[in-house]
Protein backbone atom coordinates (compact mmCIF):
# COMPACT_ATOMS: atom_id res chain seq x y z
CA UNK A 1 0.00 0.00 0.00
CA UNK A 2 1.42 2.71 -1.03
CA UNK A 3 1.73 6.39 0.77
CA UNK A 4 2.47 10.40 -0.13
CA UNK A 5 5.53 9.57 1.73
CA UNK A 6 7.04 6.63 -0.22
CA UNK A 7 9.31 7.92 -2.62
CA UNK A 8 10.53 5.53 -5.01
CA UNK A 9 11.78 7.00 -8.45
CA UNK A 10 8.79 6.65 -9.98
CA UNK A 11 5.87 9.62 -10.42
CA UNK A 12 2.76 8.95 -8.89
CA UNK A 13 -0.33 10.73 -10.57
CA UNK A 14 -1.18 12.63 -7.60
CA UNK A 15 2.41 13.73 -7.55
CA UNK A 16 2.58 14.13 -11.72
CA UNK A 17 2.91 17.89 -11.84
CA UNK A 18 5.17 18.51 -9.35
CA UNK A 19 9.05 19.41 -10.64
CA UNK A 20 11.63 17.43 -10.58
CA UNK A 21 14.90 18.50 -8.87
CA UNK A 22 17.18 18.65 -11.98
CA UNK A 23 20.08 21.01 -10.79
CA UNK A 24 22.70 21.42 -13.22
CA UNK A 25 25.83 20.76 -11.45
CA UNK A 26 26.76 19.97 -7.24
CA UNK A 27 29.40 18.45 -5.14
CA UNK A 28 30.60 15.33 -5.60
CA UNK A 29 31.99 12.66 -3.70
CA UNK A 30 33.06 8.82 -4.63
CA UNK A 31 31.44 5.92 -2.40
CA UNK A 32 32.18 2.08 -2.65
CA UNK A 33 28.58 1.08 -2.69
CA UNK A 34 25.98 1.93 -5.67
CA UNK A 35 22.98 4.15 -4.60
CA UNK A 36 19.62 3.55 -6.07
CA UNK A 37 16.35 6.38 -5.78
CA UNK A 38 13.64 5.12 -3.67
CA UNK A 39 15.27 2.59 -1.05
CA UNK A 40 15.56 4.00 2.51
CA UNK A 41 17.17 7.84 3.02
CA UNK A 42 20.92 6.85 4.97
CA UNK A 43 23.16 8.37 7.46
CA UNK A 44 26.40 9.33 5.53
CA UNK A 45 29.52 9.87 8.40
CA UNK A 46 30.75 13.36 7.48
CA UNK A 47 34.95 12.59 7.66
CA UNK A 48 37.75 14.71 7.22
CA UNK A 49 37.70 18.14 6.57
CA UNK A 50 37.55 17.67 2.74
CA UNK A 51 33.75 16.20 3.60
CA UNK A 52 32.81 18.75 5.52
CA UNK A 53 33.63 21.39 3.19
CA UNK A 54 31.79 19.93 0.45
CA UNK A 55 28.68 19.12 2.49
CA UNK A 56 28.48 22.83 4.14
CA UNK A 57 28.41 23.85 0.29
CA UNK A 58 25.98 21.36 -0.61
CA UNK A 59 23.45 22.11 2.24
CA UNK A 60 23.92 25.89 1.19
CA UNK A 61 22.88 25.09 -2.52
CA UNK A 62 19.53 23.24 -1.75
CA UNK A 63 21.37 20.50 -0.47
CA UNK A 64 21.98 18.80 -3.66
CA UNK A 65 25.35 16.53 -4.36
CA UNK A 66 26.26 14.01 -6.59
CA UNK A 67 27.19 10.33 -5.77
CA UNK A 68 28.98 8.38 -8.02
CA UNK A 69 31.65 5.39 -7.48
CA UNK A 70 34.77 4.38 -8.63
CA UNK A 71 35.21 4.21 -12.61
CA UNK A 72 37.36 4.70 -15.59
CA UNK A 73 36.51 8.78 -16.09
CA UNK A 74 39.34 11.56 -15.66
CA UNK A 75 38.77 11.65 -12.30
CA UNK A 76 38.18 8.03 -12.05
CA UNK A 77 35.00 8.29 -11.05
CA UNK A 78 31.92 6.24 -12.82
CA UNK A 79 30.06 9.00 -14.78
CA UNK A 80 26.65 6.93 -14.14
CA UNK A 81 26.09 8.32 -10.85
CA UNK A 82 23.13 9.39 -8.69
CA UNK A 83 21.67 13.08 -7.61
CA UNK A 84 21.08 13.19 -3.61
CA UNK A 85 19.74 15.45 -1.64
CA UNK A 86 21.26 15.94 2.24
CA UNK A 87 18.94 16.95 5.07
CA UNK A 88 18.74 16.45 8.70
CA UNK A 89 22.94 17.82 9.55
CA UNK A 90 24.25 16.17 12.82
CA UNK A 91 27.17 18.41 13.67
CA UNK A 92 26.66 18.83 17.49
CA UNK A 93 30.11 16.17 17.82
CA UNK A 94 32.25 17.37 15.30
CA UNK A 95 34.09 13.82 15.64
CA UNK A 96 30.47 12.10 14.95
CA UNK A 97 29.08 14.07 12.66
CA UNK A 98 26.44 13.13 10.03
CA UNK A 99 23.69 14.22 7.46
CA UNK A 100 20.89 12.35 5.99
CA UNK A 101 20.95 11.43 2.37
CA UNK A 102 17.84 10.59 0.22
CA UNK A 103 18.52 9.02 -3.63
CA UNK A 104 16.35 11.39 -5.88
CA UNK A 105 17.23 10.28 -8.87
CA UNK A 106 20.58 8.57 -12.12
CA UNK A 107 22.19 11.24 -13.96
CA UNK A 108 24.97 11.45 -16.15
CA UNK A 109 28.45 13.26 -15.03
CA UNK A 110 29.60 15.41 -18.26
CA UNK A 111 32.29 17.56 -16.52
CA UNK A 112 34.13 18.26 -13.65
CA UNK A 113 35.64 21.95 -12.33
CA UNK A 114 37.30 22.91 -8.68
CA UNK A 115 35.75 25.66 -6.85
CA UNK A 116 37.01 26.83 -3.23
CA UNK A 117 38.38 23.12 -2.87
CA UNK A 118 35.38 21.44 -3.67
CA UNK A 119 34.96 18.97 -6.81
CA UNK A 120 31.82 19.69 -8.47
CA UNK A 121 30.17 17.81 -11.14
CA UNK A 122 28.22 18.70 -14.25
CA UNK A 123 25.78 16.57 -15.36
CA UNK A 124 23.15 15.92 -17.55
CA UNK A 125 19.44 13.34 -16.95
CA UNK A 126 18.93 10.62 -19.22
CA UNK A 127 15.57 10.16 -20.80
CA UNK A 128 13.65 7.77 -18.84
CA UNK A 129 10.14 5.75 -20.56
CA UNK A 130 6.62 5.14 -18.78
CA UNK A 131 6.44 2.14 -16.69
CA UNK A 132 3.38 -0.04 -17.43
CA UNK A 133 2.25 -0.40 -13.91
CA UNK A 134 0.35 -4.13 -14.14
CA UNK A 135 3.23 -5.57 -16.26
CA UNK A 136 5.77 -3.81 -12.81
CA UNK A 137 3.72 -5.79 -10.55
CA UNK A 138 3.56 -9.23 -12.43
CA UNK A 139 7.98 -8.68 -12.36
CA UNK A 140 7.39 -7.91 -8.93
CA UNK A 141 5.72 -11.00 -7.59
CA UNK A 142 8.03 -13.09 -9.88
CA UNK A 143 11.00 -11.47 -8.34
CA UNK A 144 9.79 -12.75 -4.53
CA UNK A 145 9.06 -16.01 -6.01
CA UNK A 146 12.69 -15.95 -7.76
CA UNK A 147 14.24 -14.80 -4.23
CA UNK A 148 12.07 -16.81 -1.69
CA UNK A 149 13.35 -19.91 -3.90
CA UNK A 150 16.75 -19.94 -4.65
CA UNK A 151 18.16 -17.26 -1.37
CA UNK A 152 19.59 -20.28 0.41
CA UNK A 153 22.18 -21.08 -2.28
CA UNK A 154 23.96 -18.00 -1.76
CA UNK A 155 25.68 -17.02 1.88
CA UNK A 156 26.37 -13.69 0.79
CA UNK A 157 22.42 -12.56 0.13
CA UNK A 158 21.59 -10.80 3.37
CA UNK A 159 18.94 -12.32 5.52
CA UNK A 160 17.64 -9.11 6.20
CA UNK A 161 17.29 -8.27 2.56
CA UNK A 162 15.21 -11.44 1.97
CA UNK A 163 12.95 -10.44 4.61
CA UNK A 164 12.52 -7.00 3.63
CA UNK A 165 12.11 -7.91 -0.10
CA UNK A 166 9.35 -10.71 0.27
CA UNK A 167 7.18 -8.05 2.69
CA UNK A 168 7.64 -4.66 0.03
CA UNK A 169 4.40 -4.74 -1.77
CA UNK A 170 5.78 -1.41 -3.99
CA UNK A 171 6.78 -3.13 -6.81
CA UNK A 172 9.03 0.13 -7.68
CA UNK A 173 10.70 0.03 -4.27
CA UNK A 174 11.50 -3.74 -4.39
CA UNK A 175 12.80 -3.20 -7.86
CA UNK A 176 15.47 -0.30 -6.06
CA UNK A 177 15.88 -2.26 -2.92
CA UNK A 178 16.88 -5.79 -5.01
CA UNK A 179 19.15 -3.39 -7.27
CA UNK A 180 20.94 -1.95 -4.57
CA UNK A 181 21.42 -4.96 -2.15
CA UNK A 182 21.75 -7.90 -4.10
CA UNK A 183 25.22 -8.70 -4.33
CA UNK A 184 25.61 -8.34 -7.80
CA UNK A 185 28.89 -6.89 -9.44
CA UNK A 186 29.56 -3.16 -9.44
CA UNK A 187 29.75 -3.31 -13.16
CA UNK A 188 26.12 -5.34 -12.88
CA UNK A 189 24.76 -2.55 -10.68
CA UNK A 190 25.76 0.33 -12.91
CA UNK A 191 23.87 -1.11 -15.57
CA UNK A 192 20.84 -1.89 -13.86
CA UNK A 193 21.00 2.38 -12.46
CA UNK A 194 20.69 3.30 -16.58
CA UNK A 195 17.80 1.07 -17.62
CA UNK A 196 15.29 3.81 -18.74
CA UNK A 197 12.52 3.07 -16.60
CA UNK A 198 11.48 1.01 -13.31
CA UNK A 199 10.31 -1.85 -15.18
CA UNK A 200 13.20 -2.50 -17.62
CA UNK A 201 15.33 -2.52 -14.51
CA UNK A 202 13.40 -5.19 -12.77
CA UNK A 203 13.24 -7.10 -15.72
CA UNK A 204 17.06 -6.91 -15.77
CA UNK A 205 17.77 -7.43 -11.74
CA UNK A 206 15.60 -10.85 -12.26
CA UNK A 207 17.69 -12.13 -15.35
CA UNK A 208 20.51 -11.08 -13.62
CA UNK A 209 19.44 -12.98 -10.08
CA UNK A 210 17.99 -16.17 -12.04
CA UNK A 211 21.85 -16.42 -13.58
CA UNK A 212 23.79 -15.72 -10.52
CA UNK A 213 21.58 -18.57 -8.82
CA UNK A 214 21.97 -20.95 -11.84
CA UNK A 215 25.67 -20.31 -11.56
CA UNK A 216 25.27 -21.10 -7.80
CA UNK A 217 23.03 -23.94 -7.96
CA UNK A 218 25.57 -25.71 -10.41
CA UNK A 219 29.18 -25.31 -8.58
CA UNK A 220 29.60 -27.74 -6.19
CA UNK A 221 26.95 -30.30 -7.70
CA UNK A 222 28.52 -30.48 -11.15
CA UNK A 223 30.62 -33.84 -10.11
CA UNK A 224 28.18 -35.69 -9.23
CA UNK A 225 27.14 -36.26 -12.97
CA UNK A 226 26.77 -34.68 -15.83
CA UNK A 227 26.08 -30.97 -16.24
CA UNK A 228 22.50 -29.95 -15.02
CA UNK A 229 21.71 -33.83 -14.81
CA UNK A 230 23.22 -34.47 -10.55
CA UNK A 231 21.07 -35.17 -8.01
CA UNK A 232 20.94 -31.30 -7.55
CA UNK A 233 18.63 -30.62 -10.41
CA UNK A 234 15.23 -29.88 -10.25
CA UNK A 235 12.62 -32.62 -12.31
CA UNK A 236 8.93 -31.61 -13.19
Amino acid sequence: NRTDDDDDGATPKSRALVPVPAPAEAPVIALTKIFFPGVNSVRFAIKGVQQVVMVTRAMKNGGYMIVTSLGSDSEGHSPTAVLVKLSQAETSDPSNSSVLMTVLRAVKITGYKTEAGVSIASVSYPETVPTNKAHLDELGSLAQHTLEQFAALDAEIDSDLVKHALMEDSSERLTNLLAQNFPFSDETKIRLLEEPSTEARLQSVILEMTAHFKAKSTKPKTAEGPSGTGNGAVKG
